[in-house]
């Protein structure tokens, strides 16, 4: 697979005037690649700075530095991104907050196209519509509903829809089932599943529960107060994590029956820490590892190869 985005030493820190001039770090330094096709899973805490990467990624939130390289094309040093807008789209986490209550379903899908393509005819846009309602699972009938009127997992399908009437080739999925029950969750998931097999889409795939992000990444990256401090394909992350909350995050996935195969504490340890809160030097897990040494809370481990594809940054492993 060819490479399709580039993200080099990300960062986006937010001045925080109540914690003593502190800045909160939401995303620090961070760098990975997604091919076309693929999906990458990124996974941790509500806090640790998902969205704000998904989002700076996208320059919907500028970036303070870095590089973003979409098929070779620094996005950085772009004054006017129009041209690839169109290529680079998002899914928002609550369809009921992203979309707008004021517009029709129809209208709602049709948006983007309207305004890249201005010379469309309305005709076009009826039958782009009704292409899009169709291969997302939503009958003709909606096109003339508000989003209030549709529930959460039809107005999900909207919000896919809609990032779809521009044919892109990168979606940022930000948390696209955390506000659904399971039963609309596992249909969204096939969902995008479907469609990137159709259209060869490449995903980042942002959530807090991996148990969700296993089932549909090739790679996962775990990120922690701002830092990735672990990325692998997904199964050798499942069957051997080397970083200690990768670990405490799979022991916190819930299983059938309690009683059998649990393994470890459910729960992440007391203290958490959320984006800006890591202490300045050292680890940023080291308050909340158990296996914490003196080294841990001197220097931050980068994150190294540990084994073939398999990078952490841990100083015990």
């Amino acid at each position: 697979m060819s490479e399709l985005l580039r993200v080099e030493e990300l960062i986006k820190h937010f001045p925080a005037k109540k914690r003593g001039g502190l800045s909160v770090r939401a995303v620090n330094d961070v760098s990975f690649t997604v091919n076309e096709g693929e999906t990458l899973g990124l996974v941790g805490e509500s806090g640790c700075g998902k969205s704000t990467l998904g989002r700076s990624v996208l320059r919907l939130v500028e970036p303070d530095s870095g590089r973003i390289f979409y098929r070779g094309t620094d996005l950085m040093k772009m004054r006017d991104l129009r041209k690839v807008r169109e290529k680079l789209q998002i899914i928002f986490q609550n369809p009921s907050g992203s979309l707008d209550p004021r517009m029709l379903v129809r209208d709602i899908i049709s948006e983007g196209p309207r305004i890249h393509h201005r010379n469309v005819s309305r005709q076009e846009l009826q039958e782009l519509t009704g292409r899009l309602m169709r291969e997302v699972g939503l009958s003709a009938e909606y096109a003339e509903c508000y989003p209030s009127e549709l529930s959460g997992g039809q107005q999900q399908r909207v919000s896919i829809a809609r990032a779809l009437a521009l044919d892109p080739e990168f979606i940022v999925c930000d948390e696209v089932v955390s506000a659904l029950d399971l039963s609309y969750q596992s249909q969204i998931i096939n969902l995008l599943e479907a469609l990137q097999t159709e259209r060869g889409l490449s995903y980042l795939f942002i959530s807090h529960d991996l148990a969700v992000v296993r089932h549909i990444s090739r790679r996962i990256a775990v990120m922690y107060a701002g830092r990735f401090v672990e990325v692998a394909e997904a199964g050798e992350l499942v069957k051997h994590a080397f970083h200690p909350y990768t670990r405490l995050l799979l022991r916190s996935i819930p299983i059938p029956d309690p009683q059998c195969g649990r393994r470890g504490t459910a729960a992440i340890s007391a203290g958490s820490v959320g984006i800006g809160q890591a202490p300045q030097t050292g680890c940023a897990f080291a308050d909340r590892c158990k296996w914490a040494r003196a080294s841990c809370r001197e220097e931050e481990p980068p994150l190294r190869e540990i084994a073939p594809g398999h990078f952490a940054a841990c100083g015990l492993v």
